[in-house]
């Protein structure tokens, strides 16, 4: 799916689940967008809601303590940690 596909996916239908390669300093994030390392396979699932011109607004399960309130951002446009490769519902 595309960056547009995904965008479009969230303008139509709102918060959707994706699923994402976590790995590394994933783990550790505290803000900012994410440029570190991804799994080379899709390990882990996420809700993603919202976007910018530069990200993916997305939520994580693991709490408030983790990332930035439990949320965090992945850069559009380069597929990164392989966010594009699978949503929960795709309804066009």
């Amino acid at each position: 799916m595309t960056d547009y596909d995904l965008q479009l996916m969230v303008y139509r239908n709102g918060p959707t689940f994706v699923a994402i390669g976590a790995a590394g300093d994933f783990f550790s994030y505290k803000g900012g967008v994410y440029r570190g390392e991804c799994a080379d396979s899709i390990n882990h699932g996420v809700l993603l809601y919202g976007w910018d011109d530069e990200s993916w607004h997305m939520q994580n399960s693991w709490g408030e303590g983790w990332g930035y309130g439990g949320h965090f951002y992945l850069p559009r446009g380069e597929n990164k940690c392989g966010v594009q490769l699978e949503a929960a519902n795709v309804i066009l």
